[in-house]
């Protein structure tokens, strides 16, 4: 498939098939290896400077944010940045908060627009984006912008997020990544205006659902505790805030996730940052009605898997097994419910700043590490470890 799964077929092909042949052997250096800098592993440049390696990584985050002062509330001018637009926020029948003073919202230029009352994407009308220039619907897609943070920091963010974001800073650091953090600054007392002020259709599917998203941690155990109390709060704002979605109960764990590392406002806004396509390419479709992009998704990783393991292929097609039964719940709640925790948040350090071609790269690798054992299982036993928890990282990830 293309666009993201093709992506993620590229780097998991690239990742299993390793060197290729025509590199140079290892006795004879390239030109270009011959004149990078070497570089000390972790372990050895954590030893010279006394420190562990967590504490040396932990450093080295710590030294990158304070250099970039990305920890400060940055100045807002009156004209909106490239890749957003303003559109008018549907209030209901009680009123505005403040005096009316909340009545637009900033979101991604690609996204569709929150509410009924605000203009609809895709309909050939123009959208301001403040600078005086505006987007048609029908024109060219607007070109996704990342932050300062990332842009400056490109290639050795990457490196260092693949390595693993250091657990206090992933607060910090992923609604940095996803884009949350610009809109929050963007949009100074629209979560209290939603989430205080307006009313949801949806609020008793929010509530039933809330015993449902994550049971077991200690967070979201207590019955109308802080866990629930912030998860029912954020899941509220934002149906009112994107009527169109509203509320769908995978959305629970994403935000549950983010949750336990920030406060409700920055949990909120990096949601919106997510659906809204702030960075990568919207998740929205795959939580509306007929869950379009989500169709999409499981047509290009049955194409994947097709490609790259075709003997677990024949075998899925002889038990009739299809995408839909497995592995929805991968994109729907980005393995949430599936993998456990300490794996979980590494794939999400990686997929809050490479977009939902990690899903794909992930989905395929958890197949190749259990393809032995799934050839020998019939159809039922096939759809429950399919679509079971995985309660330990793969073996040969260990």
């Amino acid at each position: 498939g293309g666009g993201v799964g093709g992506e993620a077929g590229d780097a998991f092909a690239g990742r299993r098939d390793g060197p290729s042949p025509s590199s140079s052997s290892p006795g004879t250096p390239s030109p270009s290896r011959s004149l990078r800098p070497h570089r000390r592993s972790s372990k050895a440049e954590a030893a010279a400077a006394g420190l562990s390696p967590g504490e040396l990584k932990l450093r080295k985050w710590r030294r990158m944010l304070d250099r970039d002062r990305v920890c400060t509330k940055t100045e807002i001018t009156g004209s909106l940045p490239p890749g957003t637009r303003r559109v008018p926020l549907a209030v209901s029948a009680g009123g505005p908060a403040n005096g009316g003073a909340v009545d637009s919202v900033v979101v991604p230029a690609a996204s569709s627009s929150p509410s009924p009352g605000g203009p609809a994407a895709g309909t050939g009308a123009g959208h301001g984006n403040g600078n005086g220039a505006s987007h048609g619907g029908t024109g060219a897609p607007v070109q996704k912008g990342d932050s300062g943070f990332i842009k400056e920091k490109k290639r050795r963010l990457c490196r260092r997020v693949r390595k693993g974001i250091p657990d206090e800073l992933r607060g910090i650091v992923w609604p940095l990544l996803s884009g949350g953090r610009q809109l929050l600054l963007q949009n100074p007392g629209v979560y209290d205006h939603l989430s205080l002020y307006e009313s949801s259709t949806s609020e008793l599917d929010i509530v039933r659902d809330l015993n449902r998203t994550f049971p077991g941690h200690v967070y979201y155990m207590q019955r109308h505790g802080p866990g629930q109390r912030s998860l029912y709060n954020v899941l509220k704002a934002y149906s009112v805030f994107d009527r169109s979605v509203g509320y769908v109960q995978g959305m629970g764990f994403i935000t549950g996730v983010l949750l336990l590392y920030m406060c409700e406002e920055d949990a909120f806004w990096t949601l919106v940052a997510l659906l809204k396509g702030a960075v990568h390419e919207p998740m929205e479709g795959v939580y509306q009605e007929g869950l379009p992009l989500l169709q999409r998704y499981l047509f290009q990783f049955d194409g994947l898997v097709t490609s790259f393991l075709p003997r677990l292929a024949r075998h899925l097609k002889e038990e009739h097994i299809v995408p839909t039964m497995y592995c929805s719940q991968w994109f729907i709640t980005v393995f949430s419910y599936t993998l456990p925790f300490e794996c979980l948040l590494r794939v999400w350090d990686i997929f809050l700043f490479e977009g939902m071609k990690v899903v794909f790269s992930v989905g395929l690798e958890l197949l190749q590490c259990e393809e032995d054992n799934l050839l020998q299982l019939n159809f039922e036993n096939l759809v429950q470890t399919l679509s079971g928890k995985r309660f330990d990282i793969p073996t040969c990830h260990k």
